[in-house]
């Protein structure tokens, strides 16, 4: 997901109360605030119950602060990743200068191999994971 996206769902959340919604029969209720009156959404009135049931649930499941909190942890593990990736790379690039002092050593040169293998798997990984 792009920063982009990120904040566009941010900027959409920050429209709606930020309070927990609940379900119940078919509806959503999402209570009074400062800002907003209480809200009652009728999921039933739209479809047969069988159906509006189950929104009504995945809806108040999908409040704003249960997105925010969402959102918050995707930018986190985004930030992890990166801190991540940047260590991989210094570690490649350290071994990498290893290996430059030492051409005799077969040992080494497997390790060499090993390491080169490592980063091809890494980069495809990393490049199959590339934000859209």
């Amino acid at each position: 997901m792009s920063a982009q996206d990120i904040a566009a769902i941010r900027a959409a959340l920050a429209a709606v109360p930020s309070v927990p919604w609940k379900a119940g029969s078919g509806h959503v209720y999402a209570p009074e605030t400062d800002e907003w009156r209480a809200m009652d959404i009728n999921c039933n009135r739209a479809m047969n119950k069988l159906v509006g049931r189950p929104l009504a649930r995945y809806i108040a499941a999908c409040h704003p602060q249960a997105i925010a909190a969402l959102l918050d942890a995707l930018e986190a593990a985004q930030k992890d990743a990166a801190q991540w990736h940047a260590l991989y790379r210094r570690a490649v690039n350290e071994a990498n200068g290893l290996t430059n002092y030492v051409e005799d050593r077969p040992e080494l040169r497997r390790a060499e191999r090993n390491l080169t293998a490592i980063e091809t798997d890494a980069r495809a990984t990393m490049n199959a994971k590339e934000p859209t």
